[in-house]
């Protein structure tokens, strides 16, 4: 289980990633035939996923780039 990894403290996960869809489609579009098709993290999805497992926030770093806190309940 995802719990099992996380101290006390939380863990944090810094990647490529956007705090929702919307945000994600238009760098897609921005980025136009230089778009890379893998999977990046949509923060609001995965809130919707985990929140009632553990507390989440997402701090957007640059246009394209953000850090996850996750942390025990």
């Amino acid at each position: 289980m995802l719990l099992t990894h996380i101290d006390k403290t939380g863990s944090i996960i810094g990647d490529i990633s956007f705090e929702n869809s919307a945000d994600l489609k238009k760098c897609k579009k921005l980025c136009g035939d230089e778009w890379d098709e893998e999977f990046y993290f949509v923060f609001s999805e995965l809130e919707k996923t985990l929140n009632s497992i553990c507390g989440l926030s997402y701090f957007q770093i640059s246009h394209c780039g953000g850090i996850i806190e996750i942390v025990k309940r």
